[in-house]
């Protein structure tokens, strides 16, 4: 699975790990909605293997892009890891739950992490393209683990991880050198 604005994959997921076994569900082509722009979206159930701390570890996640102008794109994700051989007994609605945003617990147990029902990344990315400039691509991801409205400052300062660059397809006019900065 690759998900994010760089080449090779961005913070929530990249070509540079361990294949996910999963079910997909997704929209190959965007729909157009009047005014809106298009809308592409995919969510998915898997298993990260048997390598895992609690072996079979599940994921399930979400991300839904649009598109308001055909040189602006933005994007939100949520991911939660939860289950596994060994993990904390949760129930299929507390999973949900946790997916949507409640926690079971109010706060992350750093002295046993293996307390808390999931591990949860939401975040979003944005892309400008800027036509005249030679299509130059202007992006960045912004994801937080465990994010909290009620610890937004903490969220932000130590549990967030932000990439941001630019990419140039064509540094000449035979397109046969390009420049990414990240």
């Amino acid at each position: 699975m690759h998900w994010g604005q760089s080449r090779y994959g961005g913070v929530m997921f990249s070509n540079n790990a361990r294949p996910i076994d999963s079910i997909q569900l997704t929209n190959p082509t965007p729909w157009q909605i009047k005014y809106l722009g298009q809308f592409k979206y995919t969510f998915f159930f898997g298993t990260l293997g048997p390598e895992q701390n609690f072996s079979n570890t599940q994921i399930s996640g979400g991300k839904l892009s649009f598109m308001p102008a055909p040189f602006l794109e933005f994007a939100i994700a949520r991911t939660i890891i939860f289950g596994g051989t060994g993990s904390p007994e949760a129930s299929a609605l507390d999973i949900f739950k946790e997916f949507f945003g409640y926690r079971g617990q109010t706060q992350f147990d750093p002295v046993n992490p293996s307390a808390n029902l999931s591990n949860a990344i939401s975040g979003f990315e944005m892309r400008f393209v800027i036509p005249p400039l030679q299509n130059l691509n202007l992006y960045a991801e912004f994801y937080f683990d465990d994010f909290a409205i009620d610890r937004i400052l903490t969220s932000f300062a130590q549990d967030s991880a932000i990439t941001a660059g630019f990419y140039l397809p064509r540094l000449d006019n035979r397109g046969s050198l390009s420049l990414r900065v990240e």
